[in-house]
């Protein structure tokens, strides 16, 4: 399932919606629900996450100030725009390096196509990251 299809769908921070630290709430339909984060696994592989993503953008010159500007999270979000995803984080960063003339791809190589292959390489990378992250240490060999 798609969340950000799911038309009703809202992210509420912990101190809107009441909710413990460490849970994230949404609203849905009316109704609140609530994830908790016992032992911190959302957390820290949603720290994870960001430095993956600090990493992929520091590659390219002015790449960490255009991350800075480009909307990571529900929480960075004004109430009704589409919840981000790693392909609209990777599309947005590739459009803003392609605007100040960075273009490390094939010759002719769109904003959409280099924000796709962005794509591509932070969920290689994030993957590797998350199976070495000391939140996922039992899937270690």
């Amino acid at each position: 399932m798609n969340v950000n299809n799911i038309s009703g769908l809202r992210f509420l921070s912990p101190r809107r919606s009441g909710a413990a630290a460490g849970s994230m709430s949404i609203m849905f339909a009316g109704r609140m629900c609530v994830s908790f984060d016992f032992d911190d696994t959302l957390l820290l592989s949603e720290r994870c996450k960001a430095t993956t993503f600090d990493a992929l953008a520091s590659r390219y010159a002015g790449g960490t100030e255009i991350l800075a500007a480009v909307p990571r999270d529900a929480r960075d979000i004004r109430p009704g725009d589409p919840v981000p995803t790693r392909h609209t984080i990777c599309r947005d960063l590739a459009a803003g390096l392609h605007h100040r003339g960075v273009r490390p791809g094939p010759e002719g190589e769109s904003p959409d196509e280099f924000g796709a292959r962005l794509c591509a390489e932070f969920s290689e990378l994030v993957q590797t990251r998350l199976r070495e992250a000391d939140e996922v240490a039992s899937m270690r060999a």
